[in-house]
């Protein structure tokens, strides 16, 4: 990355500490009571008593997961959507083929957006900020509505820019 990149930052999206204690909590909760329930099933269930707590244990680390993904932020530069503090990088805005928030698009995380890209790349999933798959990266969940909103209506003013400069 640049030196201009590393400096010039133009937005900043966090999770909303609401939201990201909700979501853990959640998440915790329904693991906790899957594994309890599973104890609790008769012998004669074999295949229950291992399946519950097995998926309450799932549970259990998806929601430590979130709480440590939703520790972080993300970042919007001239050049990359990324993660705070110069972390991964969701997307390019040159790989960026189109932004869509509205509401009936596919796959949208709850309060975010989705970015289609212009080839695959790598699967990624940050639980509760981001999601990576193919060509699409889904952004949301833990965030605020408004502040989603306000990053998707910039990267999309970059994106129509950057296709106006590559007509001309």
């Amino acid at each position: 990355m640049t030196r201009k990149d590393q400096t010039h930052i133009l937005m900043r999206l966090k999770p909303s500490p609401i939201r990201r204690v909700v979501g853990v909590v959640m998440l915790a909760g329904f693991g906790v009571m899957a594994a309890m329930a599973g104890f609790e099933m008769p012998a004669t269930r074999l295949a229950w008593r291992i399946a519950l707590p097995l998926a309450g244990l799932f549970l259990l680390w998806l929601s430590w997961r979130t709480w440590t993904t939703t520790s972080r932020g993300l970042e919007l530069t001239p050049d990359a959507l990324r993660e705070t503090d110069g972390g991964r990088v969701l997307a390019t805005v040159d790989q960026i083929e189109s932004v869509d928030n509205s509401a009936i698009a596919l796959f949208k995380p709850a309060g975010g957006f989705v970015i289609v890209l212009r080839t695959p790349a790598p699967r990624v999933w940050a639980p509760g900020l981001w999601w990576r798959l193919g060509r699409r990266v889904g952004v949301g969940g833990t965030t605020a509505r408004v502040e989603a909103k306000a990053m998707a209506s910039a990267l999309s003013e970059m994106v129509r820019r950057r296709k106006a400069r590559d007509i001309s």
